[in-house]
């Protein structure tokens, strides 16, 4: 009985477990190499200020690009993923700091409807600058 019983929540426990985040489609994929095709990674930062910020791009449930001053293009992961996160979705960010940061929660809107989608936080953002 003990063997089945172990069995049994062992199952339990595999299928309660978090899923990894899927595979990045190809076209998304492209889309991501296209956008910082020619740029270096810098060190990831916690925090960076909105009025550093232009336009946002949403490459998939997982990736928002930032556009920033000089070229700088800001990569955001978001760590658990994000079901709503899509191209053709935009984000809202509240803060009273003037600065957007790793764990900051960001709402998902639907841009035609503005009905809100969802939300999800915020993971390191990445720099990527152009090679000189």
């Amino acid at each position: 009985m003990k063997p089945l019983l172990c069995l049994a929540i062992l199952a339990f426990a595999s299928a309660c477990a978090a899923k990894p985040l899927s595979e990045r489609t190809p076209q998304a994929e492209a889309a991501l190499t296209r956008a910082l095709e020619g740029r270096v990674a810098g060190a990831p930062q916690s925090c960076i200020a909105l009025s550093d910020m232009g336009a946002t791009r949403i490459i998939d449930r997982r990736t928002i690009l930032f556009e920033g001053p000089g070229g700088v293009i800001w990569r955001n992961d978001v760590p658990q993923g994000c079901a709503g996160l899509a191209p053709d979705r935009a984000i809202v960010t509240r803060t009273s700091t003037g600065m957007l940061c790793s764990g900051d929660i960001v709402q998902i809107i639907d841009r035609p409807s503005a009905v809100t989608l969802g939300s999800c936080g915020l993971g390191k953002f990445t720099p990527y600058r152009k090679q000189d």
